[in-house]
């Protein structure tokens, strides 16, 4: 019998510590009754008993997609279920693992469901979803696409602009649009509710009726530039719709600029404005001839501007001057190119200028003046150049009015496109007035100048 720990252990030879120990006989403490630690100087044949390691926590991460639409599979992406041992270390066990039990989840019941997730049938977690119907397919757009350039439309005719306009309304509100020439949706249009006023028996006019641009759900965020153009026989007329104009419904990221709405009738409820209904944006170098009507919040430009909104440069024809109005602007004023100059100097807002040179380069505007293109005069659709500068004979546009300032008994020609002449008078006073009732392009000659106007 072993009486002391002393000599416990003489002559095991065959004996293995834990750390690899085997009897010395050199050694001069041959107990070895301890725990092996040979590195430390402490040889022995005893060791630790080890700790059993239990898991002690779960910890449940939920998916990471949780919103659904009618008819999805429920995706796991992102869940997981880590088990924390005594130990401290995780597993992580994957909610696809064949020990996780997931309960029912219904594709087809709309609203919020509760989903638990179960290892080895005990309950670990649950997470919430929520089931959205299915979105109503897009309507298919029924009129002319644009060409698309630098992801901005190019628009160059009526259909084209209802194609943007119905576009912007369905969803993509942050489009971008440039008019390359004037766009009429309605020729004439003031001209045919006036012949319809006045006869009893005149059948109504079948007019293009317009839905404003940018709407309650989708107001329009994007930049639209006249680029020194109109848009003119604008027809609405509900007297029971809000937010009324070329555009309805304008957010504070829209850029409406350069551009003229004329020959148009608005009529709606509240918010009625020639140029939009209601904007938190900018409309920059702008201005209308039209006739708009409602309730509340009308004004012939914007017709409720909001906090932020900004209104710059923009004029409207008012029949007599209106004091404190610095953008009602008389026939007179138009007529006589003082708009024009104006709106061609543009503006700056918030340190960014708006450059309103287009209108500067065009005679569709009315009032539009100085602006000499020299041509030549057997083939005036071929122009030479073009000079900006004063001269003595000045000719612009209005309407359907070509005026001509000269002194009295100046000879001049308008002629067409196709070198057709169309008139060929003298003038009788310092400002001539040439009612032409065709659109088109056409060329004034006048001592030896040629003027390139547009109606």
């Amino acid at each position: 019998a072993v009486t002391s720990s002393e000599g416990m252990f003489e002559e095991c030879t065959t004996l293995v510590g834990g750390q690899g120990t085997t009897y010395d006989a050199n050694f001069t403490d041959h107990t070895y009754a301890r725990v092996d630690d040979p590195e430390n100087g402490k040889p022995g044949y005893f060791t630790y008993k080890g700790v059993e390691v239990k898991p002690v926590d779960t910890v449940f991460t939920a998916p990471t997609k949780l919103s659904y639409i009618e008819g999805n599979e429920l995706d796991l992406t992102g869940g997981k279920i880590t088990i924390v041992y005594s130990d401290e270390t995780t597993e992580d066990i994957a909610l696809t693992n064949a020990d996780v039990t997931i309960s029912a989840f219904d594709n087809t019941k709309l609203g919020e469901q509760v989903v638990t997730i179960t290892y080895k049938g005990i309950k670990i977690g649950s997470f919430s979803v929520t089931v959205n119907a299915k979105p109503e397919p897009q309507p298919e757009n029924p009129y002319t696409e644009p060409e698309v350039v630098d992801n901005v439309y190019q628009i160059s005719s009526a259909s084209e602009l209802l194609y943007f306009m119905f576009d912007v309304n369905n969803g993509n509100v942050s489009a971008n649009a440039v008019l390359l020439n004037d766009i009429v949706v309605n020729a004439d249009l003031l001209k045919q509710i006036a012949d319809l006023l006045k006869s009893t028996s005149k059948a109504a006019p079948v007019l293009t009726e317009w839905q404003p641009i940018g709407t309650t759900e989708n107001a329009y965020k994007g930049t639209f530039d006249g680029n020194g153009h109109s848009i003119s026989g604008i027809y609405i007329k509900d007297e029971t719709q809000n937010n009324v104009g070329l555009f309805g419904n304008v957010a504070p990221e829209a850029v409406i600029k350069n551009l003229g709405v004329t020959d148009s009738y608005i009529a709606g409820n509240e918010n009625v404005g020639a140029i939009c209904g209601k904007s938190e944006g900018t409309v920059v170098n702008c201005y209308t001839i039209s006739e708009v009507k409602g309730s509340k919040n009308v004004n012939a430009l914007v017709g409720a501007k909001e906090t932020a909104a900004v209104v710059e440069n923009c004029y409207y024809l008012a029949e007599t001057p209106i004091a404190n109005d610095p953008c009602a602007k008389t026939a007179e004023d138009f007529k006589s190119g003082d708009v024009a100059k104006l709106l061609a100097k543009g503006a700056t807002i918030n340190g960014v200028t708006y450059s309103g040179e287009t209108f500067a380069n065009t005679t569709v505007l009315p009032g539009t003046e100085d602006i000499e293109l020299i041509t030549d005069p057997e083939n005036p659709s071929t122009a030479v150049n073009a000079i900006s500068g004063k001269s003595e004979v000045k000719v612009w546009s209005y309407n359907h009015i070509i005026f001509i300032s000269s002194i009295p008994d100046t000879k001049y020609t308008i002629i067409d496109l196709n070198g057709r002449t169309i008139i060929s008078a003298t003038t009788t006073s310092t400002k001539e007035e040439v009612n032409l009732p065709k659109s088109g392009v056409f060329v004034v000659v006048i001592n030896n100048k040629s003027f390139k106007i547009t109606l």
